[in-house]
């Protein structure tokens, strides 16, 4: 190995033993001394010991009562000068301790009992462990050496190829199939693959025939290469380029491009150019790495998708929406950060690199791949293949640029190892992925068939309301286009106006196909869920009040209520008035419930409208209507002046607590009698719902919100709406996965094509795979992962991180306040809180602010992104559409006083002598976090002589965050989004340019503090599959890296091997926990962290192993369509009692030693090892 130290055998821990502890708090030991509470083989209950004479043997409790790890495995992770029989960090002092449990009682958070923290114990950590040796002296190097010697020989072909220049372009290109090299001279020779260990790789497809290769070009230090289809070449081959597939569906492997046993290849988006390639089909792994100089752009200089939309905006020439120019700003929009980052494109990219050097990357051949044929190829294959080598030659270019600011943004040598290991996913398919594309599609198709017969009885039926104009008393018809249309009679159709021709209105013609259409049936058969004209048809209602759409403002309902459009100027009303009487609520004294604007109409007006509402509401005669409502006009004129002030702008007028309040009214949507409130949107009330039936409003069927007044029939075309949405939204993405057979047995595999960091917080993005549904009972198709099998011999090992980005962000926090774990509210509650007991934050968060914990997640986690309390009373009033605006506004502001807190200010100079003037001590004065309202008094206090005290803000060295449980942590998440370099604590990984402070300044803030979260987790996953390649190669375990779900981990590894890659997947996420607990200077770890609380083993990839996925698609489950049983998902001690590392395949060593247990004094650990390698 490289520059590695030999690696030890499997240490083993001693085996511990519940206890049962009788204190009934840890409060007053913790105050006092450290706590450890030691384990016992006796069956008389174990007590708190305060002087333990062998703590090796104990697991301890920290001074908030958060069971941590023993010492021996203390000192094994974080080095031996982490042995100490204190339980607290080194770095904590016992004076902050009485500080941390006033912040948690202020929280209502009261420390366990020693019940508890036995209980907490018991049921994360295993009675016994057998760890391996870290390669170091500690958790830091150990992941240092590893993935150094992991990217290391793939490391060395990158530098080369960013120092060593390549050979000129040539100027004619071979036509012939297979490769081609050329050398100086112009000497042109025919190879079967490239001969080169370092490549730059490009291929096209022809987009409209076929996702098949047509043409390829590589380069390396000392050759060119092209490639070209033998169906290209030869048109005897086949007499197009369209795709074959056999008789289950599988492309044959020897359609792509062979490209040898390179080990690295560069490429613009490479993993598109990685679905194509022979080998990578392979079920064993190959020693190839796919290096994308996308995703380092997107890491080292990408945009928000905010900062994409105004580029682009900028390049067009157009004006930013509102919501856009105020989002994320605090001050004047900088324009520099767009001197510094690009869009992803290539040609966008090489712009950008180059700095203009070389002129624009033409990309107009393009067109020619997307839209062209085989012919059009064949006929300008020489400009065609030089298009081809154009990007091959930028991607160096680029390449060049970028790789020396990569190794310097991103400097740990796991950064670079992991985004490899990503490159490397891979999924096995058969016959069960062959059948389920069949039984998703019949399942659709006959669904969609029968929601398509129901909407079309709903349109003819609506069309007989053009009889007598009864439309304009149907409260959803009445707005539709209803001027008369002729449908010509195709018998009859050379003459003009035939008596045997249909006459129908406007919106049903519309639904018509074309009579020129060779598809041409009477009826209308071109109508579809999406179309405006079918929540009318359908007669949907919002919480019991008719849907309506406007042009502007989208989808909305109508609330009866509104007097001042009734005055048509004497011109018949577009519709009747008296059909709302039957959405005009009552209350429980029979009371109409109405809309109001208080503070804007004085109460004797709004008292004879009301007695005119109910008048008007009685007049049978449309005349008398308008001629009642124009002989008391006079009572409306004050009302009219202050309702036309409700706009857009002033907006969301209040309504009554006991009417139905929703985004608006908006006075400009004029419905005689009605005010209009828009549908919520899930991005923001500034946004227009498109369709009420898509998939985010599916819910709010379910909860009764979203109805209909068309009986069965349209119950039931929303129920099927909701169970094929799965698939009518991703089954183009699903169908056109490409499945290759594998070239070794018989067997076929998906190739995902991932971006391994596809957004700027370097997260992965891949169009099916990442975002794939669990299988739900009443969604087709959703079953996806479930058909995703592994060989016979093979079984898919995974496990989802535990709230892993919760964890990092409660972590930040932690050790900024007292670098414990759980000295915070935030910190305790994610690492004690309990479910069941209501007590972890979710749960918390739930009861705070009236909605259900899955819906508390959403809240919890994008307030943890940065996002503010606009967006949590947006979240809230689509949980719970009855909310007022302004109920929901009140709601978040509470959530976030609680949590994020209110905001509390460090003095500067000036200040802490303000401070120290009204009998503040200096280290209070210095340390210290003051509100407004405390600068405000103490200013008071010093009187207004103090002419240098004018002024509270001149006092004032910084904003923070004061108050709340997660204070701590937001203060230290804008601490680093604010600092000059942003890094992530982990791995030191560098912020995007486009984020920098010094091309921002103080702007984009929410998405600064979501990087710092995110990209953090991505260091955790970098880590984790680090660590884990590390343990298979050390104890021989056969299999291979399959795929990150963002945070799920899945490999697919030999059956026999199945536990042990379990026990390897467990201490990955032991040493991955510690790495970041050292990273921001806590060298200790809590228990219920350790280990993951379980590890899925499986013969598919679902997320749940007894998940039968029962779905329409697949309604007999998996056990009896396809003989798969359920499978088994382990936790740590269950694991432990049927893997050993070392059993059954023995590490690849001359002598294997036996296992070690942890000696009882650290300092021996090395001597025990070396004396079982001199066996």
């Amino acid at each position: 190995m490289r520059n590695m130290r030999r690696c030890g055998r499997v240490l083993r821990l001693p085996a511990v033993r519940g206890c049962s502890c009788q204190e009934s708090s840890v409060v007053a030991a913790t105050a006092t001394s450290p706590t450890t509470i030691r384990h016992k083989s006796s069956s008389s209950a174990a007590r708190l010991n305060t002087n333990p004479s062998d703590d090796n043997l104990s697991f301890r409790v920290n001074g908030v009562g958060i069971p941590v790890i023993p010492n021996s495995l203390l000192t094994h992770l974080f080095g031996s000068d982490s042995s100490t029989s204190s339980s607290l960090s080194p770095s904590t002092p016992f004076t902050l301790i009485p500080s941390v449990l006033a912040h948690l009682k202020s929280h209502g958070i009261q420390l366990p009992t020693a019940e508890e923290i036995s209980k907490a114990i018991s049921q994360r950590l295993p009675s016994s462990l057998e760890i391996p040796p870290l390669v170091g002296n500690d958790v830091s190097e150990h992941f240092f050496r590893i993935a150094t010697d992991q990217c290391g020989e793939y490391r060395d072909h990158l530098d080369s190829l960013s120092a060593i220049p390549i050979p000129s372009m040539p100027s004619k290109w071979v036509f012939r199939s297979g490769w081609t090299k050329y050398t100086a001279g112009g000497k042109t020779s025919p190879v079967s693959v490239p001969d080169a260990d370092a490549l730059f790789f490009d291929v096209e497809v022809l987009v409209k025939e076929s996702p098949l290769p047509v043409l390829a070009v590589a380069v390396s230090p000392n050759a060119w290469y092209s490639w070209c289809s033998n169906r290209l070449v030869d048109p005897k081959a086949d007499g197009s380029m369209a795709a074959k597939t056999d008789a289950d569906g599988f492309f044959a492997v020897e359609d792509l491009v062979p490209l040898g046993r390179p080990s690295v290849v560069v490429g613009h988006n490479v993993s598109y150019d990685r679905v194509r390639v022979q080998e990578e089909y392979a079920r064993d792994p190959t020693r190839t790495r796919f290096v994308d100089t996308m995703s380092f752009h997107i890491a080292i200089a990408g945009l928000t998708s905010l900062q994409r939309a105004m580029v682009m905006a900028e390049q067009a020439g157009r004006k930013l929406t509102p919501k856009q120019k105020s989002k994320g700003f605090r001050g004047p929009p900088s324009k520099a950060w767009m001197e510094v980052s690009s869009l992803n494109s290539l040609k966008d990219v090489f712009q950008l690199y180059t700095d203009g050097k070389y002129g624009p990357l033409e990309k107009e051949k393009r067109d020619v791949f997307v839209t062209g044929t085989v012919e059009d190829v064949r006929e300008d294959f020489q400009t065609l293949m030089t298009y081809c080598a154009k990007d091959c030659w930028a991607t160096n270019t680029v390449f060049k640029k970028q790789w020396p600011i990569f190794c310097q943004r991103f400097p740990h040598p796991a950064t670079l190892a992991g985004m490899l290991e990503m490159s490397t996913t891979y999924l096995p398919a058969d016959q069960v992925w062959t059948k389920y594309l069949k039984n998703a599609e019949e399942a659709y198709k006959r669904l969609n068939g029968e929601l398509k017969a129901l909407l079309m009885a709903r349109a003819d039926e609506a069309c007989e309301k053009m009889e007598g104009e009864a439309y304009k008393r149907d409260p959803w018809l009445w707005s539709l286009d209803w001027t008369p249309k002729r449908i010509k009679n195709r018998q009859t159709k050379s003459r003009k106006n035939s008596d045997d021709d249909l006459v129908v209105p406007k919106w049903y013609h519309a639904l018509w196909m074309k009579p020129s259409s060779p598809d041409f049936k009477p009826g209308p058969h071109d109508i579809g869920s999406g179309m405006l004209v079918v929540p009318k048809l359908l007669r949907l209602t919002w919480d019991g009040y008719p849907l309506h759409y406007d042009k502007k403002y989208g989808w909305g309902y109508l609330v009866p209520g509104r007097m001042d459009n009734l005055d048509n100027d004497g011109e018949e009303l577009p519709v009747d008035p008296r059909i709302w009487k039957q959405f005009v609520k009552k209350d429980t004294n029979g009371q109409d419930i109405r809309p109001r604007i208080p503070g804007r109409s004085p109460g004797e007006n709004a008292e004879v409208l009301e007695a005119m509402w109910k008048e008007i509401l009685e007049v049978e005669d449309p005349e008398s209507i308008q001629a009642l409502w124009l002989g008391i006009n006079r009572f409306n004129s004050e009302m009219k002046r202050m309702s036309k002030k409700v706009g857009l702008d002033s907006g969301q007028d209040e309504i009554s607590k006991k009417s139905k309040p929703g985004v608006g009214p908006f006075l400009e949507v004029d419905v005689p009698g009605c005010w209009f409130y828009k549908l919520p949107h899930k991005n923001g009330d500034e946004l227009r719902v498109g369709n009420p039936i898509a998939k985010d409003f599916l819910p709010k069927i379910t909860q009764g919100i979203l109805g209909t007044q068309a009986g069965h029939d349209a119950e039931r075309v929303l129920h099927i709406s909701s169970v094929i949405s799965y698939w009518r939204n991703a089954r183009d993405r699903i169908l056109s996965q490409i499945v290759v057979r594998s070239p070794d047995d018989g067997g076929a595999a998906i190739i995902p094509q991932m971006a391994v960091a596809g957004t700027l917080t370097r997260r992965a993005v891949e169009s099916t795979w990442l975002t794939a549904s669990n299988a739900i009972v009443q969604r087709v198709g959703s079953e996806i992962k479930s058909m995703i099998c592994a060989p016979d011999g093979f079984h898919f090992v995974g496990a989802d991180v535990d709230s892993q980005e919760l964890w990092i962000a409660a972590l930040l926090g932690d050790a900024s306040f007292a670098r414990m774990h759980g000295s915070t509210a935030l910190g305790w509650m994610s690492l004690h809180g309990d479910k069941s007991l209501g007590t972890d934050l979710h749960s918390r968060t739930a009861l705070l602010a009236g909605v259900t914990r899955d819906q508390a997640k959403v809240l919890n986690y994008g307030r943890i992104y940065g996002a503010g309390k606009s967006f949590a009373a947006s979240l809230l009033r689509q949980f719970n559409p009855r909310l007022s605006e302004a109920e929901a506004k009140e709601k978040a502001t509470k959530i976030y006083a609680e949590t994020k807190g209110i905001r509390g200010y460090k003095l500067n100079e000036l200040g802490r002598k303000l401070a120290k003037d009204v009998g503040f001590s200096e280290r209070d004065a210095k340390r210290g976090v003051f509100s407004a309202r405390d600068i405000i008094r103490m200013k008071k206090t010093v009187g207004s002589e103090e002419e240098s005290y004018r002024d509270y803000a001149d006092c004032i060295e910084k904003r923070v965050w004061m108050g709340g449980s997660e204070s701590a942590m937001f203060n230290r998440l804008e601490q680093i989004a604010s600092s000059d370099n942003p890094r992530t604590p982990a791995l030191r990984a560098r912020i995007s340019r486009s984020l920098e402070p010094f091309y921002v300044e103080d702007n984009f803030m929410p998405s600064r503090i979501n990087w710092v979260v995110q990209s953090s987790a991505v260091d955790f996953l970098h880590l984790l599959l680090v660590n884990m390649k590390w343990l298979m190669k050390e104890f021989n375990i056969r299999g291979r890296f399959a795929i990150s779900i963002h945070d799920e981990v899945r490999y697919l590894v030999r059956s026999e091997d199945r536990y042990r890659a379990a026990l390897c997947l467990q201490i990955s996420n032991l040493l991955t926990r510690a790495m970041f607990s050292a990273a921001v200077g806590i060298r200790d770890l809590p228990a219920s962290v350790a280990f993951f609380s379980s590890v899925e083993i499986d013969k598919v990839m679902r997320k749940d192993p007894l998940n039968p996925a029962i779905t329409p698609s697949n309604p007999r489950g998996l056990q009896e369509e396809f003989g798969i049983g359920p499978g088994e998902s382990l936790t740590m001690e269950e694991t432990l009692k049927v893997a050993s590392l070392l059993k059954p395949a023995q590490r690849n060593t001359k002598k294997v030693p036996s296992l070690l247990k942890i000696p009882e004094k650290p300092s021996l650990v090395k001597e025990a090892i070396a004396r079982a390698f001199s066996r």
